[in-house]
């Protein structure tokens, strides 16, 4: 008696030659196997009804040699394998597509008990695989595109109770399958969101689509995760629903990026609101100090041009901020016949974007009144620049020298023109500062402090 596909198969099942099998032997998904008996010389001992169909044999090649049967499932290839059985005792086992009908057949070859000692007889077993394979190879590609997917695929009972778990699933929220599968889905739903599951399986149980949607994740390591969820029913033979199928994708990196959009569109819708404002004032603080139209154009288009400088500086550097040094050079540069008209420091400190703006303007009518009445006149004037910031508490402040030399003599001037007023109002109004404006003869200098709150990231060391 020998085992195949799990039935045993008795010697009453192989008749002799020329008696077909009243009842041929089944493996175990009921299909009828072919077989038939082989001597240590290759000849024929007995065969079944099946046998005879599929090898195209008769009664009368009883005795005959499998060499000379004329049937495609006999090849030379084979010969060497049933005296490799009859030696050994190890059942072989291979797959042969016969070419006239492209079926295809599994072929066992196992050693035959014959009633002596000796192993003089094997069987040779047949079975058209075909339909199977044909059902088994989209299911098996099928597996191999779920388990290779880097989403989370998962199926779960209408209890909701895990049945299947592939490897994005485990690497997306961090269960192994052995871990998950057996457990209730709740597993990952956070407790504010289980209601989303009732309302799935309500669903599911009446028949109703699914919609995909966008929802929240719990991990292993209990940190949240943003989910797209795609949900499709699952039949038996008979239609009926008996669960689900989820596909669960990461869309966190894309939920991270909305995010920063949102904030980069608020960001700039505070930005613009900022600086129309500032052009307002500007427009409006530069029509009050001019007599005539022709003193209004100049001046109002010298601090439009400072600032769109320091904007385009800061747009450069993606709005994270600006050293004194590279403001200088932007705003303070044009006005100096050459560059060893005005020295400063070093990069140094890296300004937050709304210090660096205000700075820029005051920087910028410094830079006007030098190039108008001071310093910056004649070819042999000098403006030097220099700062420190240190930490004070729970803010930065700035301290900044504007000194000015070897120009014409200067004396204080009548009444505060605009320019006056504007650095006091970026200074002492916006930023909790104080300005010192002493007019000596050689020079004017310039003495100013600008105090703000430490903000995230921001290094001034």
């Amino acid at each position: 008696m020998h085992s195949y596909g799990g039935r045993s198969v008795a010697l009453s099942d192989l008749p002799h030659a020329g008696r077909a099998a009243a009842t041929p032997p089944k493996d175990a998904s009921n299909q009828f196997i072919s077989s038939l008996i082989v001597d240590s010389d290759l000849r024929i001992r007995s065969f079944t009804a099946g046998a005879r169909e599929a090898l195209r044999i008769i009664d009368l090649d009883a005795g005959t040699p499998v060499t000379q049967l004329a049937t495609p499932f006999i090849e030379s290839s084979l010969i060497p394998e049933i005296h490799s059985v009859l030696r050994t005792g190890v059942p072989l086992r291979r797959r042969i597509r016969i070419s006239d009908s492209n079926a295809l057949y599994e072929l066992q070859i196992l050693p035959f008990e014959s009633g002596t000692p000796e192993r003089t007889t094997v069987a040779i077993l047949f079975q058209d695989v075909t339909q199977r394979v044909a059902l088994e190879e989209p299911v098996a590609r099928l597996a191999a595109i779920v388990e290779s997917s880097d989403d989370a695929i998962v199926s779960k009972d209408l209890d909701g109770v895990i049945m299947t778990w592939n490897a994005g699933a485990e690497r997306i929220f961090g269960y192994s399958a052995a871990e998950a599968i057996g457990r209730h889905i709740s597993l990952i739903i956070p407790k504010d969101r289980l209601q989303e599951e009732a309302a799935i399986i309500r669903q599911l149980r009446a028949g109703q689509r699914v919609d995909h949607f966008e929802t929240v994740r719990i991990r292993k390591s209990g940190s949240p995760i943003h989910v797209s969820l795609s949900i499709s029913p699952i039949h038996d033979q008979s239609g009926a629903i008996i669960g689900a199928s989820k596909i669960a994708r990461d869309i966190s990196q894309h939920k991270a990026a909305e995010e920063h959009q949102r904030i980069l569109l608020a960001e700039l819708d505070h930005r613009v609101k900022n600086m129309l404002a500032v052009v307002v004032s500007l427009a409006t603080q530069t029509i009050a100090s001019s007599t005539t139209l022709e003193d209004f154009g100049p001046a109002f288009e010298g601090r439009i041009q400072a600032l769109s400088r320091a904007h385009r500086l800061l747009s450069d550097a993606r709005w994270k901020g600006s050293t004194i040094d590279a403001l200088v050079n932007q705003v303070v540069l044009p006005f100096c016949r050459d560059r060893s008209q005005c020295s400063s420091g070093t990069a140094g400190a890296l300004l937050p974007a709304r210090v660096a703006l205000s700075l820029a303007l005051v920087l910028h009518e410094l830079a006007t009144n030098a190039a108008k009445y001071g310093a910056l006149s004649t070819a042999s004037g000098k403006v030097s620049i220099s700062w420190t910031t240190e930490l004070l508490g729970t803010s930065r402040v700035l301290r900044c020298e504007w000194a000015e030399s070897a120009g014409p003599a200067v004396s204080p001037p009548t009444r505060a023109g605009f320019g006056t007023t504007l650095i006091q109002r970026c200074i002492e109004y916006e930023f909790r500062g104080k300005v010192r404006l002493d007019y000596q003869p050689g020079g004017l200098r310039c003495s100013l402090e600008m105090f703000w709150p430490i903000e995230s990231g921001e290094n001034l060391s």
